[in-house]
């Protein structure tokens, strides 16, 4: 690298570096949230990279470790008040590094193939450990909400093919199955609120709902008296709403 391209390289540095202090402060919460996924994701490129490319050591367990450092990250920030964002890197380092020694344990005796084989291996029991034991991890049915529906009498459960137009927007399992329910039954409105799947239910034709929508339909026709109530009980649950939707929703509700 020359002194020329060097220079460069650290001005472009740099400038991104500034960009990305000032992000925080000027974008608006949804952007925010998506650069904030860009940086993860790409944190995870990089540190897939660095094993590959560089070691050559091909690893199918590496996600494991990822994701352990998100659920160390996760508990600190639930576990100790008030929330420290330091206190939580550390915390989701330090558990996956304790897994990493363990694995890397038996894994590194290994080369070529059996390395790559031990990963595998060690990924399907990290995968087995986190969706059984849901005391801890809460499994894949973590959401308050989906618990409580289960016991309730008055949900109808249908057995729903999964159109193949609506399959090919890669979606969730839950707004695949909703939207091709609706796509079946142009008589229902599909509820949702992920922008993707209101995004493949204009192309397709379907008529959408969304949870805020219910809310409103609901205070006209008597069924709730508050929608601020209401919208702050789906919070607590889990369900992610920007200010600026709340905002929206309680002026279409008249509060």
């Amino acid at each position: 690298m020359t002194k020329h391209s060097n220079k460069t390289y650290w001005i472009g540095f740099c400038v991104v570096i500034a960009l990305l202090i000032v992000a925080p402060l000027v974008l608006p919460e949804f952007w925010r949230r998506f650069l904030t996924e860009i940086l993860i994701w790409g944190l995870l490129a990089m540190s897939s990279d660095i094993l590959i490319g560089y070691t050559g050591m091909i690893s199918f367990g590496h996600s494991a470790f990822f994701g352990l450092g998100m659920y160390g990250a996760a508990a600190a920030l639930l576990l100790v008040s008030p929330p420290n964002l330091w206190l939580a890197i550390i915390f989701g380092l330090v558990a996956a590094s304790i897994v990493a020694l363990f694995v890397a344990y038996f894994s590194t005796r290994l080369r070529d193939i059996y390395f790559a084989i031990t990963t595998l291996i060690f990924s399907q029991i990290f995968y087995v450990i986190i969706f059984t034991w849901t005391e801890v991890t809460g499994g894949e049915r973590d959401d308050p909400a989906a618990l409580e529906l289960v016991v309730q009498p008055w949900p109808v459960q249908e057995i729903v093919i999964a159109s193949p137009r609506v399959a090919a927007w890669n979606l969730g399992d839950g707004e695949t199955s909703v939207l091709s329910y609706a796509l079946e039954n142009p008589d229902y409105r599909a509820v949702v609120d992920d922008a993707e799947a209101r995004r493949c239910a204009r192309t397709l034709g379907i008529r959408t709902l969304g949870t805020g929508g219910v809310l409103v339909l609901a205070k006209q026709r008597g069924l709730i008296v508050s929608v601020a109530e209401s919208l702050n009980r789906l919070r607590q649950a889990g369900l992610w709403l920007s200010d600026d939707v709340a905002r929206l929703i309680l002026k279409r509700a008249g509060e």
